[in-house]
């Protein structure tokens, strides 16, 4: 579908898709009371009613895209999808955007690899700090020991 958007200032700017709306939207250079013409119907509505009915956004305002793996219409800032429970990165572009889909794959296996790396940093270092300690431990003690040796 088409539209053109009605600015404030009377010009009409278009045509454009739904996502161009979202885009706009995002960018901040249209409101979601801006009017809004569907170009077939030449009904008028508002921003917010267009990107709702299409799903991109929920009544609450808040950007959604589709889970990669059931489809289902997430809110933009979730980290897991409330319907499968998939893993979705902050980081990642919308996965509904065509050709953001291979981009959202490689940034959420680098999110992966990245936490298992930190992981097994984290309790190698870990395993050091306690060899570590522990041969300082074990030092004062056979020092102590000695001093008690000498000292008998």
């Amino acid at each position: 579908m088409q539209y053109h958007v009605l600015g404030g200032d009377g010009k009409q700017y278009g045509p454009i898709d739904v996502e161009t709306l979202r885009r706009w939207a995002d960018e901040g250079r249209i409101l979601p009371d801006t009017q809004v013409r569907d170009d077939a119907t030449g009904f008028v509505s508002t921003a917010s009613e267009i990107l709702q009915s299409s799903g991109v956004v929920r009544a609450s305002g808040i950007p959604t895209r589709p889970c990669q793996n059931c489809g289902y219409q997430c809110d933009i800032n979730q980290t897991h999808c409330p319907n499968c429970g998939l893993f979705m990165s902050a980081s990642a572009p919308p996965v509904g955007v065509p050709g953001n889909e291979a981009a959202a794959r490689k940034i959420l296996g680098m999110s992966v690899a990245s936490c298992i790396g930190s992981c097994l940093v984290a309790t190698l270092a870990g395993i050091v700090v306690a060899v570590v300690a522990g041969a300082a431990i074990f030092k004062l003690l056979m020092d102590f020991l000695q001093g008690c040796a000498k000292a008998l």
